[in-house]
């Protein structure tokens, strides 16, 4: 058993009705709630949907680039969890990665 170590997971929430966007979340950020977000009775697939997890948050962007559905969006950091600032290595200081 690992006392102590935190596992950091990383999810992708496509959606699709509110600006075509795509954001990259912790798992344990409010929103994401560890791929269920904040609405658990929602319509699956209605507005969008949770990919994930991820492991490191380099794969979460890779995989974010890879979606077909993503062609055009922009990927983002969550605004309340910041996961790519919140890294002991930041992979960029910019939060918007274009396709």
């Amino acid at each position: 058993m690992d006392f102590g170590v935190v596992k950091l997971r990383f999810w992708i929430y496509e959606n699709w009705t509110a600006e075509n966007k795509a954001r990259i979340h912790r798992a344990d950020c409010t929103h994401c709630n560890d791929g269920r977000g904040i609405h658990p009775d929602k319509e699956e697939g209605r507005n969008g949907q949770w990919d994930g997890p991820y492991l490191t948050y380099s794969e979460a962007i890779e995989k974010a680039r890879q979606l077909r559905q993503l062609e055009g969006r922009v990927i983002s950091d969550c605004k309340k969890c910041q996961p790519s600032s919140r890294l002991e290595t930041k992979h960029s200081t910019q939060i918007q990665y274009p396709l």
